[in-house]
């Protein structure tokens, strides 16, 4: 192999102050009174240069090769502030340098170039853009463990630690951002995946994600925030934003030790929702149950929201069942229902009566019934519509009802018997009765009745019906009556 001098390429100085330097024709002193090895050299590509001695700077170079596949500069500190490769001789080679001390130790180098970049000791190698799959690769006693591909980062042992300071407001210390480009599907800007290839030991646990939060003495009204979820933007589509989603077959969705579950300036619903064809899933809230003899369960307490401390507002309600539809709908179902104060509830109830009735209705005979419409004026009611105009009590929710009446009356023929019961439906009740006999022309009696009814469909009508034993036409005259409905319970 023979030793070239390229004198279109290269130039010898013997300068009385320095070594005799072997220094490239492209060399600007645009550095001047600092260290001119930090000044710009632009070198082909192709010599192979390398310092006369182990602790010269770049600067004292010998022994140009005219065709070698890279450049290769030994030093023990090489400054440089940019490398550009010209007039290469061969398309087929990707211009390389390699930096490297002559004992072979790490140097220190800086860099800032654009081409390919190898750096190789016995400790350490880096490597950029090699024409080989891995385009960067961090070794330590020859044992890979790191390595990007240009897809993905793959750590073969050991662990990041990533220590971030910053003194800037409202700063993201790591910022990933992941957009979709087309539509495309089950795209996650960030996965954490553990796989259990063994096993864990008993009490031990592995956490995908893990936030450590602390705070200073000197902090004032903040909050720390393990997890923060910002305004969700639909772009203007249909989609929903889900703050947390859980898969199948999870324990706990979650599970704390510490911390209310607040929900801040917004109407809040905690639901069971069924998501395909089936029955609704059940809600059940349970307080905690006591572990061991002598210990007791908790409580479960539900408390409305209190009035302003001043002005004109109201208390707020616990209501049970529906009130979100036109008609309410719910029950509760318990063995024992217990309360050391009392229930303030709106209730199902309501009636119709009428007070100094004159009006006397004909009955033609006693076998059927017919049905009265001396009711003057509605009670009060509530999910019960009460209606005297049309002398009957409409019932709107299924379940077991009282049924009450009080009739006082009167006859215009002597010596009749008179019989009265409640219609649910037009369909005569007949555990409901009253039956009373008038001796007398114009004498003013009373009767009644009380009896539980089973209302299995709504809305139904309920009204009062009478007939007599008299085989000509009767005509009573209700002076006063109350007919009434309460509610009981579930059917």
């Amino acid at each position: 192999m023979s030793t070239k001098i390229r004198p279109d390429l290269l130039e010898i100085s013997t300068g009385a102050s320095d070594n005799d330097t072997v220094t490239t024709k492209g060399y600007v002193d645009d550095n001047a009174g600092g260290q001119w090895a930090r000044d710009t050299a632009t070198i082909p590509g192709t010599p192979f240069l390398k310092p006369a001695t182990a602790g010269d700077q770049v600067g004292a170079l010998a022994n140009s090769i005219s065709k070698g596949y890279f450049t290769e500069v030994h030093t023990n500190e090489f400054f440089h502030d940019s490398f550009a490769f010209i007039d290469f001789e061969s398309t087929s080679l990707s211009p390389t340098w390699r930096f490297r001390s002559s004992s072979g130790n790490v140097g220190i180098i800086r860099n800032n170039f654009n081409d390919a970049f190898y750096f190789e000791s016995s400790l350490n190698n880096i490597q950029f853009n090699v024409p080989t799959a891995k385009q960067f690769e961090w070794s330590v006693n020859n044992v890979d463990t790191m390595i990007f591909d240009g897809d993905k980062l793959t750590i073969s042992d050991g662990e990041i630690d990533i220590d971030l300071t910053t003194s800037t407001t409202a700063s993201d210390t790591i910022f990933v951002d992941t957009t979709l480009d087309g539509d495309i599907d089950q795209v996650t800007g960030v996965h954490s995946k553990i796989t259990g290839d063994e096993w864990l030991t008993s009490g031990r646990r592995a956490a995908a994600f893990t936030a450590t939060l602390l705070g200073n003495s000197n902090d004032a009204n903040g909050d720390y925030i393990a997890y923060d979820s910002p305004d969700f933007n639909d772009g203007g589509g249909s989609t929903e934003g889900h703050g947390l989603e859980v898969g199948l077959n999870y324990t706990y969705a979650l599970s704390a030790k510490s911390g209310d579950i607040r929900f801040v300036d917004y109407d809040a619903v905690v639901e069971s929702k069924r998501s395909a064809a089936g029955d609704g899933d059940e809600l059940t809230l349970r307080a905690g149950s006591g572990v061991t003899a002598n210990f007791s369960g908790a409580n479960i307490n539900i408390e409305a929201g209190r009035k302003a401390a001043s002005g004109s507002g109201t208390d707020g309600d616990i209501n049970f069942g529906n009130f979100t539809a036109s008609t309410a709908y719910g029950k509760i179902n318990e063995t024992l229902l217990e309360t050391s104060g009392y229930i303030n509830q709106a209730g199902i109830y309501g009636g119709v009566h009428v007070h100094d009735g004159s009006t006397s209705q004909n009955i033609a005979t006693g076998a059927t019934y017919v049905k009265m419409t001396a009711f003057a004026d509605n009670e009060p009611s509530s999910n019960v519509t009460s209606d005297a105009t049309n002398d009957k009590i409409t019932i709107t929710q299924t379940g077991r009802y009282r049924v009450e009446g009080s009739f006082s009356f009167s006859s215009d023929t002597s010596n009749v018997v008179f019989f009265g019961s409640p219609f649910l439906n037009a369909v005569e009740q007949d555990n409901i009765h009253f039956n009373r006999k008038v001796a007398t022309a114009g004498d003013v009696g009373n009767a009644g009745f009380t009896g539980i009814i089973d209302v299995t469909r709504v809305p139904v009508d309920l009204d009062f019906r009478m007939r007599h034993d008299n085989a000509g036409t009767v005509a009573p005259t209700i002076t006063y009556a109350n007919m009434n409905v309460s509610y009981l319970g579930a059917t």
